[in-house]
């Protein structure tokens, strides 16, 4: 250990370390490493919090500055510096993981809709209608798609590219299968569709039959549970939503 990382670790007695203080305010090279290398130890340190350095013995001679007695052993400065910042690197790490868990496993379902009454799948489609047929919520992606799905039903939920001819315009939410239902707005080839979206683990009694003119198309995908409500013959929506990769997968 040199005389200036003892310095810097405030390791010198009062005589060496004015010896030190003169020879910075005289080097402008030396001021300068040694402001660099007090602020990169201040910034690690208050981000990790390592302990506090425990003084050695070691004796001032007319020689200079001997050895540390062997007693103990002490970390030299910028083997903590490199320590610190493989911690930074290993937290940026844990960080990138828990990002990518946090994306896939379900948040808490505390507080995540407004109470609702029941309403079956004919009168859910009647207020869209009376309301303008305005969604809720509008996913511009498919990471806003997927978020909003897990964000709702506890996991996350893709919809492919759909055929020209289809619109999606956005999300609603109501108690129909479950108090937890979820409904996308879309128009297939300006026809009004509605496609409910539960967890299959929450549909505990058959839908009501739809009103004439209406038909209600039920699909399960992984945990989900989907009825395409529509005027029309066949489901247009309900073949093109698929679940994302889990990483591993």
């Amino acid at each position: 250990m040199d005389l200036l990382d003892l310095y810097l670790d405030g390791l010198l007695d009062d005589s060496s370390r004015r010896t030190v203080q003169d020879a910075i305010a005289r080097d402008h090279a030396l001021r300068c490493e040694v402001s660099l290398q007090d602020e990169l130890d201040h910034a690690l340190t208050r981000l990790f919090a390592p302990p506090a350095a425990k003084s050695e013995p070691f004796e001032i001679t007319a020689g200079g500055i001997s050895e540390p007695a062997p007693v103990h052993s002490f970390p030299e400065r910028r083997s903590r510096i490199r320590a610190l910042s493989m911690a930074a690197c290993l937290a940026l790490g844990v960080l990138g993981v828990w990002r990518l868990w946090t994306f896939f496993v379900p948040p808490p379902a505390s507080s995540r809709y407004a109470p609702q009454s029941y309403r079956t799948f004919d009168q859910v489609y009647g207020d869209e209608i009376k309301g303008g047929y305005a969604p809720e919520w509008i996913c511009r992606n498919d990471e806003e798609l997927s978020k909003f799905v897990r964000e709702k039903l506890g996991r996350p939920l893709l919809l492919a590219q759909v055929p020209p001819g289809i619109e999606t315009l956005g999300w609603s939410h109501c108690f129909s299968v479950s108090p937890t239902t979820i409904h996308l707005l879309a128009k297939v080839h300006g026809v009004k569709v509605l496609v409910f979206v539960d967890r299959l683990k929450n549909e505990k009694d058959p839908i009501p039959a739809p009103k004439p003119g209406f038909r209600a198309f039920r699909h399960t995908l992984g945990p989900f549970v989907m009825y395409e409500y529509t005027p029309l013959d066949h489901p247009q929506l309900l073949s093109h939503f698929f679940e994302p990769k889990t990483p591993g997968t």
